[in-house]
């Protein structure tokens, strides 16, 4: 009978296309915007919240754009939804790089993009504690259950009122992307899985897309828009 081991190796990402800059009293949220990402937990856990100096941005969009809408109308801290902004736009990047804290309070994820762009902007991060999201963050930022208005309200309470613990969990986020999800990493992580199925027998076929790997430019970043796609 054959036995299989599984090797799972994580989304990579770009950390030098985000640079954390000073920091402002921003949250930000960046999703589509589906149930299922929570940001109407957010909002709820806000509504009654006096946060003086505190702004939210809410990026993306989907069907529950209005519902939202309605929801960030009866917020005491200002709430903008910007729609849906291209990932090249200039003004994405400017939205992470402003955001003190960045909030995903998804009910079940995989490995987010998103997070790993909060973190390598130096956001200090609040997410759930489910599925793909305490592995993405590691002990870099704060967990909250699912579906937990009280206990995310509790966590952004804390954050804002505590800017020395918002940088500290901010430029650990960041160090993070960059020792464990920088492409350069990911690829490598890609050449060793290789190799070792290369020195088994029977595995020419995995000897072939090796050598092709390492002999042909551009094969890193070819590497890496594969593995987008998947």
């Amino acid at each position: 009978q054959t036995r299989f081991r599984g090797v799972v190796i994580p989304n990579g990402f770009d950390s030098a296309r985000l640079q954390a800059e000073a920091k402002q009293k921003r949250i930000l949220l960046c999703s589509r915007l589906v149930r299922r990402k929570g940001f109407h937990y957010f909002l709820a856990a806000i509504e009654t919240l006096d946060l003086p100096g505190w702004h939210v941005d809410i990026v993306g969009d989907g069907p529950a754009y209005g519902e939202l809408s309605r929801l960030a109308s009866r917020c005491r801290t200002p709430v903008r939804l910007h729609g849906w902004i291209d990932n090249h736009d200039p003004r994405l990047a400017a939205l992470y790089r402003a955001a003190a804290l960045f909030v995903f309070p998804s009910e079940w994820e995989n490995c987010s993009i998103a997070l790993l762009e909060a973190m390598s902007a130096g956001c200090a991060v609040i997410t759930t504690d489910i599925s793909g999201n305490p592995e993405v963050v590691g002990n870099c930022a704060t967990l909250v259950p699912a579906r937990d208005v009280p206990a995310l309200r509790d966590a952004i309470v804390a954050l804002t009122a505590n800017p020395r613990q918002c940088r500290r969990l901010g430029d650990a986020a960041a160090r993070r992307v960059t020792t464990e999800f920088d492409w350069e990493v990911i690829g490598r992580r890609y050449l060793t899985l290789l190799e070792s199925l290369a020195t088994r027998k029977g595995s020419s076929l995995c000897a072939s897309a090796l050598s092709a790997t390492r002999s042909q430019p551009g094969a890193r970043s070819a590497v890496s828009e594969r593995t987008r796609a998947a």
